[in-house]
């Protein structure tokens, strides 16, 4: 009798190279700058309003089902936002278990098996992930010398099979942030090709030395943006994201969302409704929080010709000396405590990301020479003088 096995697509599919990092890895004293995911607590009053109306309500309501495209509460200041803060008006709007199911409900949405979608490099590793799970054939643009979209090569890329280009920004693994100017250019790209634009904006309010968002919107015909709850408010392991997308997707993007969460979890939606309405200052104090962080890996990454980006919370490094960026991983952990993401996960071996967001500043410092240390070791420099030391200190 042959043996049951897992589908050919989910074999095929990439690792979860976050989770397998860690289960290779993260052992006791190792500190990781590993993960996307910031140190700091959402606010707190928003936990405790929610929760505490969740318990103390006399209706079942609150535990039963609720609408597919999310709660009316949560809905109406999502739209607020979109309308007042990134300028998109008149779109449909649905709330999902996070910006990841968000991407996949697209996909499911607007392709089908054999088509292709174009991601930038260095791409973020669960979005290639999810076209493989879609049996979407992924089409590689590379970026240009500042790690940001290359208008050019996007466009060599375009074949008659191609369905949308996805566009990270600010830019995970890369930090770099597309400006109006170049949003635009991809934009009418997009339009004059007729494909898709997905724009994956969940690192909208992380930015930095004077750099600005813009959500895509001259083609709101042709345009997806994908937003999330984790970064901005911390909210990560309540698994809240959203999107806004033309009517003509409405009754597929219903029926994906009915079937596959049925609907991001109510308390969830509960308590993003109350961090969006009465903390719209939070995500600026907690990009502003992150700086002394940034500087601080700067300080180590900067030597080794690294491309100064400005958003997200990550820097992402050519890997130095002779080992390929899996045994730089390796070593940095090993011997340096300290975890990285090879550059491999995101389509550029070579290179290594580093975030700056996960550790509290006191922690972070301690991280960041225990980094200095591994990448001279790997390049083979030789160390700093105590001295030297001191006077940087």
């Amino acid at each position: 009798m042959t043996a049951l096995r897992a589908s050919d697509r989910s074999a095929s599919a990439e690792p979860a190279i976050i989770e397998k990092l860690h289960a290779d890895y993260m052992k006791p004293g190792v500190l990781s700058l590993a993960a996307g995911v910031s140190y700091m607590k959402p606010p707190q009053d928003c936990l405790s309003e929610a929760l505490e109306a969740v318990l103390k309500s006399e209706s079942a309501d609150p535990h039963r089902y609720g609408d597919v495209v999310g709660d009316q509460d949560l809905l109406e200041v999502i739209r607020w936002k979109l309308e007042t803060v990134n300028k998109l008006r008149g779109q449909e709007i649905m709330v999902t278990a996070g910006a990841n199911q968000a991407f996949i409900n697209v996909l499911l949405s607007i392709t089908d098996v054999g088509d292709e979608v174009i991601l930038i490099k260095p791409y973020y590793f669960s979005h290639l992930v999810a076209l493989q799970l879609c049996d979407v054939v992924p089409v590689m643009a590379n970026s240009d010398s500042e790690l940001k979209p290359d208008p050019m090569e996007i466009k060599a890329s375009i074949t008659p099979k191609t369905k949308a280009l996805v566009l990270v920004n600010p830019g995970n693994p890369s930090g770099s942030v597309a400006d109006r100017e170049l949003v635009e250019e991809l934009e009418t790209l997009c339009h004059d090709a007729g494909i898709w634009l997905i724009s994956d904006e969940a690192y909208e309010h992380f930015l930095y030395d004077s750099e600005a968002h813009y959500s895509p919107s001259l083609y709101p015909n042709q345009v997806i943006n994908i937003f999330t709850m984790s970064k901005s408010y911390a909210l990560s392991g309540w698994r809240v994201g959203y999107l806004s997308y033309p009517k003509n997707l409405s009754d597929s993007m219903l029926k994906i969302n009915d079937t596959v969460p049925t609907h991001a979890c109510r308390t969830s939606q509960s308590i993003a409704a109350k961090a969006l309405e009465d903390h719209g200052n939070f995500p600026a104090v907690h990009a502003e929080e992150l700086e002394r962080n940034r500087d601080e890996i700067w300080r180590v990454v900067e030597k080794y010709a690294t491309v100064k980006t400005k958003g997200a919370f990550y820097f992402f490094i050519k890997a130095p000396g002779v080992y390929d960026d899996l045994e730089a991983t390796r070593v940095l952990a090993e011997q340096y405590n300290v975890l990285v993401v090879p550059g491999t996960a995101f389509g550029m071996p070579g290179y290594l990301r580093i975030s700056y967001a996960g550790l509290r500043y006191e922690v972070m410092k301690t991280a960041a020479d225990c980094l200095e240390q591994g990448l001279r070791y790997l390049s083979r420099i030789p160390p700093e003088d105590e001295d030297a030391k001191k006077r940087r200190d």
